[in-house]
């Protein structure tokens, strides 16, 4: 089994993307946020909350979509489930650079709205998929006092910032400002995985 809580990092700072366009667009969101509470179920280990989420809001579906039951040696199976074109228009150039960047192809990709005064409660990810690939967020909206926890460190992600966080560890989010964070949720699975 893959475990990336054996891997020495809790963040990585990748780069820094103009997402002022995209930021534009998904401030014109509002029915297309819904409250999540489903996205722990698959990884949750038996007594674990399954409400890790429940404060956090997703774009009613994931842009692109892969088996969190994922198994290392079964085949790369990707799903592409929006038919938004501006959307995709805007984030595949994205996308495409960080599958350069991190020698992989794209995986989960979905947007993360967790608005003013709520949070990601602390857990870790649990599987395959969830420890091979490289758990990318960046910074779409934000507030200084929005912040995520990995390991007990804990970053504030600048506006466009892309950072990729250990999942193999505990992690949590907290929004203590008065605007929304948005983050957009990129992962990629390294090339070595792809079958």
């Amino acid at each position: 089994m893959i475990d990336k809580s054996k891997e020495n990092f809790n963040y990585i700072y990748h780069k820094t993307y103009d997402v002022f366009a995209l930021q534009n667009y998904v401030s014109n969101f509002s029915t297309e946020w819904f409250l999540d509470t489903s996205r722990q179920r698959a990884d949750a280990p038996i007594g674990t909350p399954v409400d890790t989420h429940a404060h956090s809001q997703t774009i009613n579906y994931f842009v692109y979509d892969f088996s969190a039951s994922w198994r290392e040696g079964e085949p790369y199976n990707l799903t592409l489930r929006t038919s938004d074109q501006g959307l995709l228009n805007l984030i595949n150039p994205i996308i495409e650079d960080l599958q350069t960047i991190l020698n992989g192809k794209v995986g989960k990709v979905i947007l993360i709205n967790l608005p003013a005064g709520k949070e990601v409660l602390s857990h870790v990810d649990y599987g395959d998929y969830f420890h091979a690939v490289r758990r990318c967020h960046i910074a779409i909206s934000t507030n200084p006092s929005a912040t995520s926890t990995v390991n007990g460190e804990t970053a504030n992600f600048r506006l466009g910032e892309c950072i990729e966080l250990n999942n193999g560890f505990e992690h949590s989010a907290i929004n203590q400002g008065t605007t929304p964070r948005i983050h957009m949720l990129v992962d990629i699975l390294p090339k070595r995985y792809v079958v």
